[in-house]
């Protein structure tokens, strides 16, 4: 099998209400309607070429018709659904079950199997409007920003990472990851990634479309937002790189 070049991990939850898990959009009908429309759109109008779908509900859905567009469009799309550690996430909160989701995808995709394969992370129900802008130039395997110069976190909605790169310095801190102490898996990630110096920003700021499952509002930051984000990233201000 020819390795894929773009690879993106979609990370979902179909059904929060295995977990017991309070979100704001909580219906599994129109949780699950939306990731289905997301992969339409990597499949039909994106450059990845492997679309890998992990979800930690174990929901049980038929998504032959989404594989066949895929392999008609070249591409490959694997699903991978398990059941999360449920009492955990109720107890540590839904960014315990995210990390989850990453560990459990990098230790079973058939397609990251190899330490030397980069992917690319996508939040599984939003889009990056200028995804096909930002993979044309990606030109290191880790590549993570800050959420905002004022919050020491990192934005897990969208990044890239090496298999082995993960594996090494992110994978071994799902136990950190506990709202209860505040501890979110951007700021775990955040305080494990700062000052590493194969830790790249984004060369496009990253244009985010979607609804917050948490908040039910969406990701749109608006005009002003939106050009003090870039600003901040072409100046250098979201990369982790310069932090101690």
């Amino acid at each position: 099998m020819t390795s894929p070049r773009n690879i993106v991990v979609l990370s979902a939850t179909i059904d929060p209400s295995v977990g017991k898990v309070h979100v704001a959009l909580s219906d599994k009908r129109e949780r699950l309607n939306q990731y289905l429309s997301n992969i339409n759109n990597l499949i039909l109008n994106s450059d990845f070429d492997c679309i890998v779908f992990c979800e930690n509900s174990l929901y049980q859905h038929d998504y032959s018709d989404l594989t066949t567009l895929a392999r008609q469009q070249g591409k490959h799309l694997e699903i991978l659904s398990f059941m999360g550690s449920n009492d955990i996430i109720m107890v540590k909160g839904k960014g315990y079950g995210e990390g989850e989701i990453l560990n459990y995808a990098v230790h079973n995709s058939l397609f990251l199997r190899e330490n030397t394969t980069s992917f690319y992370k996508l939040t599984g129900r939003i889009y990056v409007d200028n995804i096909n802008k930002i993979l044309a130039n990606s030109p290191h395997d880790n590549v993570f920003i800050r959420w905002d110069v004022k919050k020491k976190e990192v934005d897990t909605r969208f990044f890239r990472t090496q298999v082995g790169f993960f594996k090494e310095n992110l994978s071994h801190l799902l136990d950190q990851c506990d709202e209860r102490t505040s501890m979110s898996i951007e700021e775990v990630y955040f305080n494990a990634l700062k000052g590493n110096p194969d830790v790249y920003s984004f060369t496009s700021y990253p244009v985010i479309k979607g609804i917050c499952a948490s908040l039910g509002r969406p990701y749109d930051l608006g005009f002003f937002k939106s050009a003090y984000r870039i600003i901040q990233l072409k100046i250098g201000l979201l990369d982790l790189r310069r932090l101690k």
